[in-house]
């Protein structure tokens, strides 16, 4: 698959609000990355079981690799009531990549939530 140009991808708009969030960002952000210390305190065993809201999880299809299928199915099986579903794209972006996709999980997702409510 041949890369796409970022401005034929996502046009002007696209690549205007990419750039403005980008110049917006502390930049200390990545700092904890490169240190190796953001995942420093987590514990998936401790803090995952203890999500009790219904969870969605919405991937690309790229998340066939052994390493990110073990990390889905480990956090599909520890958060009790968790989702997943795949939105035919292959980039992580599906938010933006492909919006009324990612929307029509989540309102597929919250509708029975809202629903129950009433």
């Amino acid at each position: 698959m041949q890369a796409k140009p970022v401005l034929k991808y996502n046009g002007v708009e696209g690549v205007y609000r990419h750039t403005t969030q980008w110049l917006r960002l502390d930049l200390t952000h990545f700092d904890t990355v490169i240190e190796g210390v953001w995942t420093k305190g987590w514990n998936d065993d401790d803090i995952l079981p203890n999500i009790t809201c219904p969870t969605l999880f919405i991937t690309d299809n790229s998340w066939t690799d052994d390493e990110g299928t073990q990390s889905l199915q480990y956090n599909l099986s520890t958060i009790k009531d968790s989702k997943h579903v795949t939105v035919d794209i292959h980039n992580h972006r599906v938010h933006e990549m492909r919006p009324s996709a990612y929307l029509r999980e989540v309102e597929r997702f919250l509708k029975p939530l809202i629903a129950y409510e009433k």
